[in-house]
Order: structure tokens, then C-alpha cells, then sequence
């Protein structure tokens, strides 16, 4: 399988690291990965090095098309699967006039089951929980350091689109008070 995978790689942003973690996922496990950018902002960052490498490859004979991008810039890549990654706070696609465009790929992915239970009432395309990839390995020792008791870090708005009573449930039904853990919120 070879896969076109489109996403804004030379950013720097929080959309093009998402991309690239995916991109790497996909090559550790043996699959051949194109890939190609799109720009978004007027910055220019170097993409990694996998990066630039997928982005010399050939188009020609790819089977898969996955489009880490807004719905507004999906488009039909005729002859593969096109497959819209979505990253996005929404729960509605109509509100956003993305609808149309997502209609226009075979499957739609999203990071998280609460957008594809949003998604899935509006939308005609078959919505999958495929949750983002990333190297926890860089992670792992410096928090490690910084906390030496498990911690949990969330940085959110008082809204309800960002549902603090979720987290402190969720946070609470999992871990006992006599339990060496830790949570802090960020408002």
C-alpha cells in the first residue's frame, strides 16, 4: 500500500508536527508514505527529515489519499481512497460549511469518539476513531523529572464545548483520594 498524505508540513505548527507523528507512524509500520503540503500561513518552517524525504517521492501509484487538513481545503483525488483527517472543535460540520466537503471522502477520520458521535448524525462518509500518533518517548523523562508522581495536565476555557465537570468526573472515578496522583487544570 502507498499512501499520499497531505498535511501542513513546512508550518511548524501544532497541525504540522500532528502530521508528521502520523506520517511517522505510518512508516514504522512498513508502509510507504508520499508526502505533500499545504501551505496555510505565510511562514516557512523546515519539515523533519522523513518529511522531506516522503515529499521527493513520486505520487504515481498510490492507493490511499489521507488529507490531514480543514475540511474547506478536501478535494477529490480521483483513482485512491481519499480519507479526511479531521482535527477540529466542532460538533457540527453544517455550522462550518464543511458538510459538502466531507461528503466528498470515502471516511473521515477523527482523533477522539466525542467528534465522531457529533459527526456521525450529519454526516454521509463512515466516521473512525483513529487517535492522533506522537513520540512519547521525548515526553517520557522530562516529566518524569518535573513530576515523580503520575500528574495529568489540562489546559482549557470555561465553556462547554471544553467540559471541566468531564474531566474532574472522569479524573475522580479513576483515582482513589489516597492515591499518589495529581491533576492540574489551566484555565
Amino acid at each position: 500500500m502507498k499512501i499520499l498524505y497531505i498535511g501542513h508540513f513546512e508550518e511548524g505548527s501544532s497541525w504540522s508536527e500532528a502530521a508528521s507523528h502520523a506520517v511517522s507512524a505510518l512508516q514504522a509500520v512498513g508502509l510507504e508514505v508520499v508526502c505533500r503540503s499545504i501551505k496555510a500561513g505565510a511562514a516557512y518552517t523546515a519539515p523533519p527529515d522523513h518529511i522531506l524525504n516522503a515529499m521527493a517521492q513520486s505520487v504515481q501509484g498510490c492507493t490511499h489519499c489521507i488529507q490531514h487538513v480543514l475540511p474547506s481545503a478536501y478535494a477529490y483525488t480521483g483513482g485512491m481512497r481519499n480519507i479526511g483527517y479531521l482535527m477540529a472543535e466542532v460538533t457540527s460540520l453544517r455550522n462550518v460549511g464543511w458538510s459538502y466537503r466531507a461528503g466528498l471522502m470515502y471516511e473521515i477520520w477523527v482523533p477522539c469518539r466525542e467528534l465522531a458521535n457529533h459527526l456521525s448524525k450529519e454526516c454521509n462518509s463512515p466516521i473512525n476513531v483513529v487517535p492522533l500518533a506522537t513520540n512519547v518517548a521525548k515526553y517520557e523523562n522530562r516529566l518524569c523529572e518535573k513530576f515523580p508522581t503520575p500528574t495529568f495536565y489540562s489546559v482549557i476555557d470555561i465553556t462547554e464545548r471544553k467540559n471541566l465537570v468531564a474531566i474532574l468526573k472522569a479524573f475522580h472515578a479513576e483515582f482513589r483520594p489516597e492515591e499518589e496522583v495529581n491533576l492540574i487544570i489551566k484555565v
